[in-house]
This record gives structure tokens, sequence and C-alpha cells, in this order.
């Protein structure tokens, strides 16, 4: 079953958070603004897939980066 666009934004913030969560080790308050850098990186993966799908998914990923955008 393919997930709905707001789904698959949620799926695509969550894989980066644990990947960004504690990159710098000497700045404490970095947690902050690991949902804000997660979305920025799952927004970059997004534009990437839309300049290189088909056209028949790119309704799908646009509102992907539009959920994104929402979270």
């Amino acid at each position: 079953m393919e997930l709905t666009p707001k789904q698959k934004a949620k799926e695509l913030v969550n894989k980066y958070i644990p990947h960004i969560a504690g990159a710098d080790r000497y700045n404490s308050t970095l947690g902050i603004y690991d949902k804000h850098i997660s979305k920025q990186c799952a927004l970059i993966a997004v534009d990437e897939i839309l300049h290189t799908c088909v056209e028949s998914m790119m309704y799908y990923w646009n509102e992907v980066k539009q959920e994104i955008e929402k979270l």
C-alpha cells in the first residue's frame, strides 16, 4: 500500500532525525533544531526526486513536499 503524501512526508523527516540528532556533540542546543534540519534535508531529497521522476509521479511528490513544509 502506498503511503499518503502526509505519511510519506513524516516518514522522510523522521528518517533524518537520528542522523542529525547529536551531530554536534559540543552544541547542547542543537536538539531544538533537529526537526527543522531534518525537514530541510527531506525537502532537498524530494527536490532531487522531482528532477528525476516521471511525470505521472510529480503530483505525488509535490504533495509530499507541501506536507513536509507543513510539519
